[in-house]
């Protein structure tokens, strides 16, 4: 991994997840576990997460200029309406976002191109953050290695 996160806790859950993925493989699949995560509460729920373990929340609503602007084009079928944001115009971005890398000591979660990692970087200073973890999805990759990698 390593995440760092000011909650004193929720630090030693990610340390402990972090030892026990011994392989490239555990550490890839985990990965993909996280990947997909993101991808799901972003797009079926329009939530982001403002920092490592805070809870998610709505992702900003997009202006009504850029509301009325996209109806008028062609969109991902599961694209938000309205001012609604689940960062889902296309679709590009979050299919993207991948696991770029894993070693056996860590793993690289990023976009398959620059210009989607500028899409990203450009949501988030938008008030739109969504690559970070709520505590709940720590809880729920912790479980997920217990059952699937380390069973």
């Amino acid at each position: 991994m390593p995440i760092k996160t000011d909650d004193t806790g929720l630090q030693k859950k990610l340390n402990a997840l972090d030892k026990s993925l011994k392989s490239r493989k555990d550490r890839f699949v985990t990965g993909k576990f996280i990947v997909e995560m993101i991808v799901k509460r972003t797009r079926d729920k329009g939530q982001g997460v403002s920092r490592t373990g805070a809870r998610t929340s709505k992702l900003r609503k997009v202006s009504p200029g850029w509301a009325i602007a996209r109806q008028k084009e062609s969109r991902h079928p599961n694209a938000a309406s309205g001012r609604e944001s689940n960062l889902t115009f296309k679709g590009t971005m979050l299919d993207s976002l991948t696991v770029l890398g894993a070693t056996k000591d860590k793993f690289f979660i990023g976009f398959r191109t620059s210009e989607q990692a500028d899409k990203a970087e450009g949501n988030a200073l938008n008030g739109r953050p969504f690559m970070f973890l709520s505590k709940g999805e720590i809880t729920k990759t912790s479980d997920f290695i217990k059952k699937q990698i380390l069973k």
